[in-house]
């Protein structure tokens, strides 16, 4: 069994139901390497809601794209078989509770080498993800790129769990090795929190830096940084 797209020679790509790139709609984890998977939970956020309907909004961007990478010369779903799974269950306004649903469903794909393609959502739900991937292979690796690192320890009166927090508490649970993951992108902190940053042992690379070092230099340094090691890619 191999699960792929049907080709726009066999339906109008702007029919039928939405899936991302119209990959099958099977809740399996039988003949697949990777299971598209829809977090749809905007209650971490301290600002602006909505990222609940991101899932739903990628999947009908993605009815268009092209299955061939003319980067690497790669037919995507050629080689690899996979579904859109759906969307995870969740429990909306309870963030801790919601953690411990996601995890559950999340701890079986992990430990069957089926990688978990998530589309969120807003950010604080990849501490979950993060939680299981830990369990089927230990600490892993953080291969993140963003504007703002999300190593606060609290937002507002205290508050341990928020979009702005997932990767301490995942430094502070044991789940991410700090020494060989690294943050991209960064340009929004302020000068303490960049310090903080480093000392919980991320390599961080500003957005500052990548102008200056260049394309080349950044994949080299996230190579060197990550190594062989299992990783955790976030955007």
């Amino acid at each position: 069994m191999h699960y792929k797209p049907a080709t726009d020679y066999e339906e109008a790509g702007f029919t039928g139901i939405r899936t991302f790139m119209h990959l099958p709609h099977v809740k399996t984890r039988e003949h697949i390497d990777y299971a598209i998977m829809g977090h749809a939970f905007d209650t971490g956020v301290t600002s602006a809601p909505g990222a609940r309907f991101g899932p739903e909004a990628i999947r009908s961007r993605s009815m268009r794209i092209s299955s061939y990478d003319a980067a690497f010369d790669i037919e995507l779903f050629e080689d690899l078989s996979g579904v859109d799974y759906g969307d995870l269950s969740i429990t909306p306004g309870f963030i801790e509770e919601n953690y411990e649903r996601v995890e559950e469903q999340l701890v079986p794909f992990f430990s069957n080498n089926i990688v978990p393609i998530i589309f969120g959502g807003d950010h604080s739900v990849s501490l979950p993800h993060l939680r299981a991937a830990a369990k089927a292979y230990g600490p892993v690796s953080l291969l993140h790129f963003d504007a703002h690192s999300d190593t606060w320890d609290s937002s507002f009166q205290g508050k341990k769990y928020t979009h702005a927090t997932m990767f301490r508490r995942a430094v502070e649970e044991g789940i991410v090795n700090t020494e060989t993951s690294i943050q991209i992108g960064m340009r929004q902190y302020s000068k303490q929190h960049l310090i903080e940053n480093r000392e919980l042992g991320y390599e961080v690379i500003t957005a500052l830096d990548f102008r200056e070092m260049g394309i080349k230099e950044v994949i080299k340094r996230a190579n060197q940084r990550i190594s062989n090691t299992p990783t955790f890619f976030n955007i």
